[in-house]
């Protein structure tokens, strides 16, 4: 059995940014601890002001890391914004359009498509701009 990669970043609303996760924990009152890489202790944050946000285990150009609230280029397919629903991670595009992130992935790794169809834009907290309509 494959073993999954399975790692979060973390959008922090009071400092307006977002870290890497080393590890997380939520105890019994919904208080999330946080250990952002680099750093030695783990710190509480308010569960409603932080948004813990799933590697979705694919990559766009360039080999960076596509994020649960990321804004995506899909090809010419147009923007969208990766959410989260359901156990998929889908493509949210500004025209309404819904698809599984992976629909474009499986003809780039069995090489049915020839360039990776990613292209990881910004996301969703400090790009909100990339999914206005045009």
């Amino acid at each position: 059995m494959a073993q999954r990669e399975i790692k979060f970043r973390a959008w922090l609303e009071y400092y307006q940014e977002k870290g890497f996760i080393d590890e997380f924990d939520i105890n019994q009152d919904g208080v999330v601890f946080i250990n952002v890489f680099g750093e030695e202790e783990m710190y509480p944050v308010d569960s409603k002001r932080v948004t813990l946000e799933q590697y979705a285990e694919m990559y766009g150009e360039e080999d960076i890391s596509i994020y649960d609230g990321d804004v995506i280029k899909v090809w010419d397919n147009g923007i969208g914004q990766v959410v989260f629903e359901n156990g998929v991670f889908k493509v949210d595009f500004k025209d309404g359009r819904k698809y599984p992130l992976e629909l474009w992935w499986q003809d780039f790794i069995s090489g049915k498509a020839p360039d990776n169809p990613y292209k990881v834009l910004g996301n969703i907290h400090e790009n909100p701009e990339l999914l206005e309509a045009e």
